[in-house]
Formats: structure tokens, C-alpha cells, sequence
């Protein structure tokens, strides 16, 4: 069978690339063409380029019922960065009774002689160069003047997009690129990779009797929702400071494959001072971090909490010495101010020259291990003093009796059992102030990343 072979983003599909599809089919006497939708680039990130899953099914639902085209994932499951060369090579080995025939534009053929392995390409396999951005190809074909940038922008404006993309995806497509929140399924998937992290740090924390409890939202959603609440795009968990650093210590020899512990000593150039869990193969880039050469896997945070001074001005004084140590911390690695330095973010935070100035000075004589192993010291100072609350030391209101979390309590989170502090709604109405189950959506807070993929790898 002859297939060829039609590489592309599709963020989204559209009726032009269904069109062409259609024309080469029928000139070069095709049995089928695939569409190859591209899967993220871990090292090329792309901020408006929608999740994998989520292009290749509109790619599935465009095609339904379009007879010798359909949607295919296989660069999915190969590994990154993709190179075409690598895809053919695969392709002809998992399927030795097709013959593969590569489709190019003309804006790629320009620049044929720069790809990977393009002089085996050429020997091996047949290339097709439809025209493309007034680059010339090797057919002449008749183009819609449709492109998928402009129908991102004129979802993005609420403007029509009838006529540019096929009927039975308009809504997908305006759900997924109308706003910068999530999609429902964006978060479905995204929900359906925390609850595998948690699961995971709850396997390793019952297998060596470490205590651990959920906190803030991700407590919310087993106080009200009996998981994560379905807006939130997080997952919290508190430990003991004891219990933390045996997880630290438990973690990298006991941790799936899958996963990865991120801070201070297994990613030197983290500017987190508390851990994540890291899931390989996926991406959820933060704005704030997204120029930082670091594990961007979809995470779960881990915070340890350690005991307060019962006087408040000792928990305040505590509380902003950690603030400035921590702001010269993450100074190592990303300035995200506008005085003395170059600003690494795009919205620099607002902070006084002095505080800067001392910050640069301190960064300049202070090494990185040295700033982190005195942010510990502030957090751990009044640890086995027998405190009456313990807290995550970076915020102002995050406190839990001790005898609250020793033990915790039983919660359903999702497909989990998890553990949370007794008496869970004074814990919250102390964090929180107040609560509630519903929020209106323009409260619905969350921290949709500048890139989101389920699967790079």
C-alpha cells in the first residue's frame, strides 16, 4: 500500500490541510495519507501549541467519514526531539508492506539540506513538495488561503470560523483556543497525571511509615469534593520536617521510573527550595520559570513543615528572614526584578532598589548551597522544642496543631485514600479565612502553564 506521509502541528486542523490531503491522494494514485500530527518539541517549546492529545483528536473527529485520510499519533511514542529520518526508518520497520512516501512544503523543501539525514531521505523515499508561503513545490495544486494562526486569533477575538475548519470540531476548537484557562479535558488529563503522582508518593510514604497530608486546595477538594477541586490544576502535600528529609533521602532509589525528585541536590539549578515530583514525558512549563534549564515535567509539590514560635513576632521575624534568603535564592538562578541586574521574567515583581541592591550582593559572595542550607536553618530553628503549630514557613497563614497531623486523618481524594490534618475544617477557615464549594468562574483561580503536554517522550 502507498501512503503518504503529511507532517504537521495541526494547532488545529484545518480545512486547507484536508483539501490538500484530498488533492494528492488523488494525482499521485495514493491508498492512503496520514496525517502525522507533531508532537510537542521538549527543546523547541511552542506557547500556543495545544496538548498532543488534544490536536490529535480533533484531527480524528475532522476526519471521521473523510475516505483514504486519517489522524495518526505514532511520533508520539517515539523519542524527542522527532526527526523525520528517525519517523521513516521506524515507520518502514513497523510496517514493511506500505510504501512511504514523504509530503513537504515548499518552505521546507527550501531548506531540505539542513534536516537530519536528508541526502537518506531523498535515496530512500519518494518527497512530494506541495507550494507553500510562496515557496514553489513540485505540484501544482489550487491552496486555500486558510492558515491555523488566524483561526486561533479569531477564536481568541469570538470571531466565526465557519468555512475554515470542518463542522464537527467548530466547538472543540473554540473551546480549546478561546481563553487561556484550561479546557475540560486539558484538565481531565491533567487531573488523571496528579492523581498518579500523589499515588506514588503515597505508595513510598506507607511502604516506610512516613507521615504526609495534603494541604490548602488539594485539602479543599477532600473537604468538599472528595478530590482535586475540578478548577484546581495542583496538588499539595505537607510533611514533617523528619519525615521530608527521610523522603528526600527514600526517594530518588524508590521512585518509578516514571518519576523524578527535583530539588536542591538532584537539580543544582532549581529555584525551588522545597521538592517536586516530576513526571518524565510531560511538560507543564511555568511562565514565571519557562527560560530555566530544568526538569518542566508535570509535578506535585512537597513542602516540609516545621514548628513556630508561639510569640506572633518571632513567627513574623522568622517568616521575612525566610523571605529574604528565599528571594536571594531563587536570585541565583532567575533576577526577577527591574533593579541591579537584567530581568529574567516577563512582568518583573515589585521590589525597592536597596533590597535589590543587597540581594545582588549577597548573591555575589554567597553560594547557592550556602543561601539554601540557611533557609533551613530559619525553618528548623524551633524544631523539638515542643511547639504548639507547626507550618509551611513560606506562608503567613499555613499553621496546623501539631497533634493535628500526628496522626492525620482519612480522606478520599479522587481514587485515593490520602491523609489530611484532623480537624480539617479548622485547618482550612485558619488558611483560608473562609470557604466555600462554589466559586464564581472569575474566582476559580488556577496556574495554567505557558506549555502543557501529557506525553514529550
Amino acid at each position: 500500500m502507498k501512503v503518504g506521509l503529511f507532517g504537521g502541528s495541526f494547532n488545529p486542523i484545518h480545512n486547507g490541510h484536508i483539501a490538500l490531503a484530498k488533492a494528492i491522494l488523488e494525482q499521485y494514485g495514493l491508498d492512503e495519507v496520514w496525517l502525522m500530527v507533531s508532537p510537542q518539541n521538549p527543546l523547541k517549546q511552542q506557547d500556543d501549541l495545544l496538548a498532543d492529545e488534544l490536536r490529535y483528536e480533533m484531527a480524528q473527529k475532522a476526519l471521521e467519514g473523510v475516505k483514504g485520510i486519517r489522524a495518526c499519533d505514532y511520533e508520539f511514542r517515539l523519542p524527542r526531539p522527532s526527526y523525520t529520518w528517525n519517523t521513516l526508518q521506524n515507520l518502514s520497520k513497523d510496517y514493511p508492506q506500505h510504501t512511504f512516501i514523504l509530503l513537504i512544503g515548499g518552505d521546507n523543501w527550501a531548506r531540505f539540506q539542513r534536516w537530519y539525514h536528508w541526502k537518506d531521505i531523498l535515496h530512500h523515499y519518494q518527497v512530494i513538495v506541495y507550494p507553500r508561503d510562496e515557496h514553489p513545490g513540485t505540484i501544482n495544486l489550487p491552496l486555500l488561503d486558510i492558515s491555523s494562526t488566524d483561526i486561533r486569533q479569531r477564536v481568541q477575538r469570538s470571531e466565526s470560523i465557519e468555512g475554515l475548519v470542518p463542522q464537527s470540531i467548530i466547538p472543540l476548537v473554540e473551546q480549546h483556543y478561546h481563553s487561556a484557562n484550561y479546557s475540560t479535558s486539558e484538565l481531565r488529563l491533567l487531573h488523571e497525571h496528579l492523581y498518579k503522582i500523589t499515588a506514588e508518593v503515597i505508595r513510598i510514604c506507607q511502604k516506610h511509615h512516613l507521615c504526609y497530608f495534603l494541604i490548602g486546595g488539594s485539602a479543599i477538594g477532600v473537604y468538599y469534593w472528595d478530590g482535586i477541586i475540578p478548577w484546581d490544576d495542583d496538588v499539595d502535600i505537607g510533611m514533617p520536617r523528619k519525615d521530608y528529609e527521610r523522603f528526600l533521602k527514600i526517594a530518588p532509589s524508590e521512585l518509578d521510573e516514571k518519576y523524578f525528585l527535583q530539588y536542591f541536590e538532584t537539580e543544582e539549578h532549581t529555584p525551588y527550595w522545597f521538592a517536586k515530583i516530576r513526571e518524565h514525558g510531560t511538560l507543564y512549563v511555568e511562565s514565571h520559570f519557562k527560560r530555566l534549564q530544568i526538569h518542566h515535567g508535570i509535578f506535585v509539590d512537597i513542602f516540609p513543615f516545621d514548628e513556630i514560635p508561639n510569640q506572633h513576632w518571632l513567627e513574623k521575624l522568622q517568616y521575612h528572614t525566610f523571605g529574604f534568603l528565599h528571594a536571594c535564592y531563587i536570585g541565583k538562578e532567575l533576577w526577577q526584578w527591574k533593579h541591579c541586574g537584567k530581568c529574567m521574567v516577563d512582568e518583573p515583581l515589585k521590589r525597592g532598589y536597596l533590597p535589590c541592591l543587597i540581594t545582588r550582593i549577597i548573591n555575589t559572595f554567597v553560594s547557592k548551597r550556602t543561601l539554601w542550607q540557611l533557609i533551613r536553618y530559619v525553618q528548623t530553628l524551633c524544631n523539638g522544642k515542643g511547639k504548639r503549630y507547626c507550618k509551611n514557613i513560606m506562608t503567613k497563614s499555613d499553621k496546623i496543631p501539631v497533634v493535628d497531623v500526628n496522626p492525620p486523618q482519612t480522606g478520599t481524594f479522587g481514587p485515593l485514600k490520602a491523609c489530611v490534618p484532623q480537624h480539617l475544617r479548622e485547618y482550612l477557615l485558619t488558611h483560608y479565612g473562609s470557604i466555600q464549594k462554589e466559586l464564581p468562574k472569575e474566582q476559580r483561580q488556577n496556574h495554567k502553564p505557558d506549555c502543557l503536554s501529557f506525553a514529550t517522550s
